[in-house]
């Protein structure tokens, strides 16, 4: 069998000059560009995670911090707000409601009513962080802040009733009284068996001086209430009412319905009685159940009026004189006192005396018809303003004067 030829060993091709720089640089040339890109990529994609968490990560960490401090170091949780609501990617609302309260925690409600300004619709915001606005900014003496965060919850929204029940008591302490009425009236359509929105209406009439209509609101809120302590108030509420309206059967009904309810009675339950039973002609028993009071609390000044009207009722008018004096004493501005003591006083034979306690009882009274008057309008001018506090100054109502000052706005 015939060997294979061996082959011949061949020598290598060698490069030609410039062939091995051509064929190393040519691959070189083509992969810079696609690294250079991955790089941009990966830069891009660093920047694109730092992004999310600046603007979308970071806010809501800055919120919870904040959170966790605002109650002690709304100063510091102002700061985390205002860098979260900066840096949000979005209209973060929540957080600048937040920012808000905690402005008006570190006293600077003129920041906060700014804050709130620049917030875009927010009612949209969360009802619950409104509310919280809405509290802080009351408790700061802030109405203003307080009105508009709680009218920013919307109607449909489950809240809205607490909201309204807040509104009414701002309106309240600001003299307001028709639109606390108006808002109460929603109230009672948006809640109708709710006791609440008639308590409400039954506290303004009564404040109107309208009694027979306050009455007819504390027979629906009694219907409704369930709650023994609420409704012990409403028995009481309704039971003075009837008593000075003259209505002595449904009065006696009432206050025997307060009286099962109770375990004891307070010393204006036992005022309450007096008053029915002298109402009913029981002027001895009246008196009983005043001395009952006045055994504890001496200086009680309901319970002597009561004891001085009680003794004109028998007669005694130097007694009377005694007490209505102590009264007037403690509280030149009761208009009721002021004319008993007059009365007392004349039949006692102090006409002279008598007439200077007559014509401030007069005053008083005009007055007491001028604050419901201005009560019962929508606006008032700023004169206006400064009257009403005057007159609920100088009728005793010196709390309601300072705070009507404080915050003319209604």
């Amino acid at each position: 069998m015939a060997r294979p030829k061996p082959r011949l060993p061949t020598t290598p091709k060698q490069p030609t000059p410039g062939s091995f720089a051509s064929s190393q640089s040519a691959p070189l040339r083509a992969s810079a560009p696609d690294t250079w890109k991955t790089v941009a990529a990966g830069l891009l994609i660093v920047a694109s995670l730092f992004a999310v968490w600046w603007y979308a990560v970071r806010p809501p960490q800055l919120v919870r911090q904040a959170e966790a401090i605002l109650e002690r170091d709304p100063v510091q949780a102002a700061e985390l707000l205002e860098n979260a609501v900066a840096s949000s990617w979005r209209e973060y609302r929540d957080a600048e409601v937040l920012w808000a309260r905690a402005l008006v925690r570190a006293g600077r409600w003129e920041e906060a009513l700014g804050c709130w300004s620049e917030i875009q619709s927010p009612e949209l915001g969360n009802s619950r962080g409104l509310l919280a606005l809405a509290d802080d900014a009351a408790a700061a003496d802030v109405p203003l802040l307080a009105v508009l965060s709680l009218k920013a919850i919307s109607p449909h929204d489950p809240l809205r009733s607490v909201a309204i029940e807040r509104l009414i008591s701002l309106k309240q302490q600001v003299g307001d009284n028709v639109a606390a009425m108006g808002l109460a009236e929603e109230l009672a359509q948006l809640k109708p068996a709710n006791p609440i929105p008639w308590l409400m209406k039954a506290r303004l009439r009564e404040q109107a001086a309208a009694l027979p209509e306050a009455a007819a609101d504390y027979r629906e809120f009694l219907s409704r209430e369930k709650d023994p302590a609420r409704r012990a108030e409403g028995l009481r509420s309704i039971t003075r009412l009837l008593t000075a309206l003259g209505e002595r059967q449904e009065a006696r009904t009432r206050l025997d319905e307060l009286s099962r309810s109770l375990v004891t009675l307070r010393p204006e339950d036992h005022l309450q009685e007096a008053q029915l039973r002298r109402l009913e002609g029981d002027i001895k028993g009246a008196w009983t159940e005043v001395e009952l009071v006045l055994a504890s609390e001496s200086s009680n000044l309901t319970a002597l009026e009561l004891r001085g009207t009680l003794a004109m009722d028998r007669g005694d008018y130097a007694a009377a004189v005694i007490d209505l004096q102590s009264v007037i004493n403690q509280q030149p501005w009761n208009q009721g006192s002021q004319y008993k003591l007059s009365q007392a006083l004349t039949k006692a034979g102090r006409g002279d005396e008598a007439s200077g306690h007559l014509t401030e009882s007069r005053r008083l009274h005009k007055l007491s018809l001028r604050i419901l008057e201005l009560r019962a309008q929508g606006d008032l001018t700023a004169t206006e303003i400064d009257e009403l506090a005057q007159a609920l100054e100088q009728t005793g109502l010196k709390s309601a004067a300072e705070r009507l000052r404080r915050n003319p706005a209604r």
